[in-house]
């Protein structure tokens, strides 16, 4: 499994945070079937970050970059509005062993 991976920090969690992730979510079931598996991490204190997209392979990612569009715009920016700017940071994780 591969893993779309971005880290992000905010000054802290709040209800308006959590309403976004979930919504972020719920979009990326409804319209995004290539992505298999969303998980949400988050950590010192609920000021950082780390959200992942599975996919089976790099050529789903690669065609998930293409479908992006105003909706998906619009309940990213819902979350990156609460970002700390400049503390975003994205990569592609796969298993080790």
């Amino acid at each position: 499994m591969f893993w779309a991976t971005t880290t992000f920090k905010v000054t802290g969690t709040t209800p308006e945070l959590t309403a976004a992730l979930r919504d972020w979510k719920a979009h990326i079931k409804e319209k995004h079937p290539l992505i298999q598996e969303v998980r949400c991490y988050r950590f010192d204190g609920g000021t950082s970050y780390v959200w992942q997209e599975g996919f089976a392979n790099f050529n789903d990612y690669q065609a998930l970059i293409e479908q992006e569009d105003d909706q998906c715009e619009k309940v990213m920016g819902a979350v990156f509005g609460h970002m700390v700017p400049g503390t975003r940071e994205g990569k592609v994780w796969s298993d080790g062993a």
